[in-house]
């Protein structure tokens, strides 16, 4: 039997505790025959490490199998862009912005001779998912323009 994992975490408080469940972690995996994606070239390396500092500084390396973990700046985790900046998401408001025009286009010019109705209908069905969500802060600028787009769009489903 054979199965995958993907997109867990582990979140430590400091840097020797995450070592150290890395080490849990190696140690389970060796006595159940598991297998991590390791590479010290983050583009190659499916784990990664990841650390939310105020000031960039250099990091000791974490060492999974003898493989030294490469540290990252962003990750995507289940579609939401998350980075390691105090800016809560802003990167990932302004992709997913981004990509909810382009699909509120999309739809309009599909179903161009649709009724109003059924095009905003679509849209909630097909455009209005935002897994990660939830990590932005509601009352920040780029939410709040996130917001008006939303709202102009769904006026532009209308006309």
């Amino acid at each position: 039997m054979a199965g995958y994992s993907d997109d867990n975490w582990l979140i430590a408080s400091s840097l020797v505790a995450l070592q150290d469940m890395i080490s849990t972690c190696q140690e389970f995996a060796a006595s159940h025959n598991l297998k991590f994606f390791t590479d010290s070239d983050s583009t190659k390396s499916k784990t990664k490490c990841m650390a939310f500092i105020k000031h960039q500084r250099n990091l000791p390396n974490m060492v999974l199998f003898g493989n030294k973990l490469p540290w990252v700046e962003s990750i995507v985790h289940l579609g939401t862009r998350i980075g390691n900046s105090c800016a809560r998401g802003k990167l990932d408001i302004k992709q997913k912005e981004a990509l909810y025009i382009q699909k509120t286009c999309c739809i309009n010019q599909e179903f161009s001779v649709a009724h109003p109705w059924t095009r905003i209908q679509l849209n909630r069905i097909y455009n209005c998912h935002y897994s990660g969500g939830q990590l932005w802060d509601i009352f920040c600028q780029d939410v709040q323009r996130f917001i008006s787009t939303f709202n102009s769009k769904s006026v532009l489903i209308l006309s």
